[in-house]
């Protein structure tokens, strides 16, 4: 048992190192405050970063991508199963969400060009990037948090964090370099395999064992849940709408994807910048004369990176 003496002494003594951390803190903020990336649509703050109850890499990467046959891939992709379609040199390579919903990044070299294949599965969006800046390749993993439930990135080289939709480091050494976006669409494994019979698939042969038939997120793509917090919510569409968001470097524009359930061409201006939407094929095209960037996703994640957004109406 501790003297009246001694337990006064103790408390005191945490009293004194309370105040110590408490000042020091205060120095530290004041002297190196939290360092802000300011994109044109908004503040970020890294703050808003919260755990997906995964580690750094706990989510494998693919590294050494594997590819098969399409005759060999449709013993067990789901026809109506979507997926990523990237095209270079005469070329087609599909990844289907089935695979990608398992491991989100592929790092991949693709006739000789070095690209990352991301997918966020909370966001449906698939996007792919360059993965060389400057002179630098860079390898990706996932980071272990989210940001407005969007995909960030890592990459092995400099540890900085990458927002998927914001396509731009966020924090690190490449604070607020930009990902160039390579082209790329989104089909059906059943209008790919009618459509590109020679193409090649990005195959279960992935290094690790996973039951690539089985969705682990169960019924998120049909129900109304949204898992994380969210920095901005904007009621104008359904929080879970899918959309097709359309960004220039004038301004952004969604399109509720009910638009093309059938073949259709939308000729509309994002900001000042004039682009055509068609859809044919099971694919949505975009077409502009100036830098435009289309990316398929749901309406809160895309209304939390662009929270000044315009919403088409027909």
């Amino acid at each position: 048992m501790l003297s009246k003496k001694k337990f006064f002494l103790v408390i005191c003594l945490c009293a004194v190192i309370g105040l110590c951390l408490y000042w020091w803190y205060g120095y530290y903020r004041a002297t190196y405050p939290e360092e802000l990336l300011e994109t044109k649509d908004q503040i970020f703050s890294l703050n808003d970063f919260v755990s997906s109850g995964a580690t750094t890499g706990a989510i494998p990467a693919i590294d050494e991508p594997v590819f098969e046959s399409v005759l060999s891939a449709d013993q067990y992709l789901d026809d109506q199963g979507r997926g990523i379609v990237v095209r270079r040199n005469g070329l087609t390579r599909f990844y289907p969400y089935q695979i990608l919903v398992w491991h989100e990044v592929v790092n991949d070299i693709f006739s000789g060009k070095n690209l990352v294949i991301t997918y966020c599965p909370l966001c449906s969006s698939g996007i792919v990037f360059d993965r060389t800046i400057g002179e630098q390749e860079l390898s990706f993993e996932t980071a272990g948090v989210v940001w407005n439930n969007n995909l960030v990135l890592q990459d092995r080289e400099t540890n900085s964090l990458w927002v998927q939709l914001l396509h731009q480091s966020v924090d690190g050494s490449f604070l607020g370099t930009v990902l160039e976006v390579y082209p790329s669409s989104e089909m059906t494994w059943n209008d790919f395999k009618q459509n590109y019979p020679s193409g090649n698939v990005l195959s279960r042969n992935t290094g690790v064992e996973r039951d690539y038939t089985r969705d682990p997120y169960g019924d998120y793509q049909e129900n109304h849940a949204v898992l994380f917090s969210l920095t901005h919510l904007d009621e104008r569409l359904s929080s879970k709408e899918l959309v097709y968001g359309v960004e220039t470097a004038s301004g952004t524009k969604v399109y509720p994807l009910s638009l093309f359930s059938n073949k259709i061409e939308i000729p509309d201006v994002v900001g000042s910048t004039a682009i055509t939407i068609s859809a044919s094929e099971g694919q949505i095209t975009l077409s502009s004369q100036e830098d435009a960037i289309g990316i398929k996703t749901r309406w809160f994640c895309w209304a939390t990176a662009h929270p000044h957004t315009d919403i088409y109406n027909p």
